[in-house]
């Protein structure tokens, strides 16, 4: 971008344009041999260039690898499924209620056995859709979620918790299982990446001798 001046003696231009020619090639002077006069600096880049270097190659060789070797991951999986187990869990249809009034409602309709659970829902929540708030979970049995409360197969409450009402259905109780892979993708795709990484670790150790300065 251009910008108009004001006139200026030569002499002046000359001078200032010689004092920035100067102090722009000391400063390039000085940033180029900042590793060769600070030992402490030239350490610290060294350091950040081999920690990208570490990163740039982890990722080609664990992190990335994990998520696309799919096949490896189903094989991981079926060796170690066993360390991926269900805790004993209720099978179970949850009413959140907005209030006593309709938690027994729900208690009276799901006794008379007439309506199927969305019927239900939709009967309860005819004038407004915050009367109840219904879902069907698999919750594990020491679960906080019936702490201090007496539960068993069938109609259970209602209970008052934090100013709400809550009735559970258990449909069945499930005893310990194993997670399939999608189930705990998230935990079991770690867990190959550490396996990865302790293979790729021994594979260095194997080709090259360590030496420690």
């Amino acid at each position: 971008i251009q910008r108009k001046q004001e006139p200026q003696p030569i002499k002046a231009f000359l001078d200032q344009t010689f004092d920035t020619y100067v102090e722009n090639k000391i400063y390039n002077y000085e940033k180029d041999h900042l590793e060769a006069k600070y030992p402490e600096f030239k350490n610290l880049m060294q350091e950040y260039r081999d920690g990208v270097l570490l990163f740039e190659i982890k990722q080609d060789m664990v992190w990335n690898k994990a998520l696309k070797d799919t096949t490896g991951l189903k094989a991981f999986y079926e060796a170690h499924k066993e360390n991926y187990m269900w805790d004993k869990r209720y099978d179970v249809d949850v009413f959140d209620c907005k209030d006593k009034s309709t938690a027994e409602e729900i208690v009276k309709l799901l006794k008379k056995g007439k309506l199927e659970i969305d019927s239900i829902v939709r009967k309860i929540n005819a004038s407004s859709q915050l009367n109840v708030k219904y879902d069907h979970k698999k919750i594990p049995v020491d679960s906080d979620e019936f702490e201090d409360l007496s539960v068993k197969k069938g109609i259970n409450g209602p209970f008052k918790k934090n100013g709400k009402y809550f009735v559970y259905k258990i449909n069945e109780t499930l005893e310990p299982s194993i997670k399939a892979l999608d189930e705990a993708r998230g935990i079991i795709t770690s867990d190959y990446q550490k396996q990865l990484e302790k293979e790729w670790m021994k594979s260095l150790r194997d080709k090259h001798t360590i030496k420690v300065n």
